[in-house]
């Protein structure tokens, strides 16, 4: 079996259709059809939770969860640690430690200071984001034998009923609202049909694959560039501003461009733009 921990979220969402049915268990904060509530990550657990219990060396773990975007992360700095410290407690010094654990990780475990990062590249994260997904890393890589991190960069999606941060921004410039976005910031951004290629790629080899590798995107450039060259109308240009990272967001690297060698052994080439 597959556990999907985090499962009703929205990479959680798009992963359950790739999976089949019959081979997932879907682990959720939320209360939702078709999916397991679980308090691992909150104080109220109470440790009655069988699913855990349930989980064999023969079974995988994909672990999805966090509890907010960067900027969360960079408030809540106590919120985080409390968040680790029940992932930890309550899950990951629980369940099989033979059983196969999927990580989703960040580029944000990189400093920024690189020209390119590779899978060996030393970690150095600026942010309370990138601290958090490198200390579970190493969590993982402590207690489990066979595990997989995947490092992702931005992941966007174009479909207008997905809610993130393209078609939020995309809408609000389509509206003549200014939006400030970085110049002076380079990082990948991967089309979510792109990522859902991919990871099924990845899951079709799953047994074979293990360690740490990078996911980049087809697309590497500023956020400016980026939604300039979505906009085809020059008109709507305008509203979109420049600005540096130092203004206001100099906890975000500089520069996040990746190579990997999870492509090549999966047989996979990122195709949208």
């Amino acid at each position: 079996m597959i556990y999907i921990v985090g499962a009703n979220g929205f990479l959680g969402l798009k992963i359950r259709k790739i999976i089949p049915k019959k081979i997932q268990i879907n682990i959720s904060s939320s209360s939702k059809k078709n999916s397991i509530k679980t308090d691992i990550f909150s104080d109220k657990y109470f440790m009655n939770e069988k699913w855990i219990k349930s989980i064999t060396k023969k079974d995988k773990i994909i672990l999805l969860s966090n509890i907010g975007d960067i900027n969360f992360y960079e408030k809540n700095p106590s919120k985080v640690k409390k968040f680790e410290k029940n992932l930890f407690k309550n899950f990951l010094n629980k369940v099989n430690k033979n059983s196969k654990i999927i990580f989703f990780s960040s580029d944000m475990v990189y400093s920024g200071k690189k020209k390119i990062f590779s899978e060996i590249s030393k970690t150095f994260p600026k942010n309370n984001y990138g601290k958090s997904k490198l200390r579970i890393e190493k969590k993982i890589i402590k207690n489990f034998k066979n595990y997989l991190i995947l490092r992702f960069c931005k992941i966007y999606s174009k479909n207008p009923r997905d809610k993130n941060f393209y078609n939020k921004t995309i809408l609000s410039i389509k509206s003549k609202v200014k939006n400030e976005l970085f110049m002076d910031q380079k990082v990948h951004f991967l089309d979510l049909r792109d990522f859902e290629m991919g990871f099924k790629k990845t899951m079709k080899k799953i047994d074979t694959l293990k360690g740490i590798y990078n996911f980049p995107g087809k697309i590497f450039q500023s956020r400016y560039n980026f939604f300039k060259d979505q906009i085809n109308n020059k008109k709507l240009h305008k509203y979109l501003i420049p600005i540096n990272l130092k203004m206001r967001y100099n906890f975000l690297p500089i520069n996040l461009k990746m190579r990997t060698k999870l492509f090549k052994k999966i047989n996979f080439k990122p195709k949208y733009n």
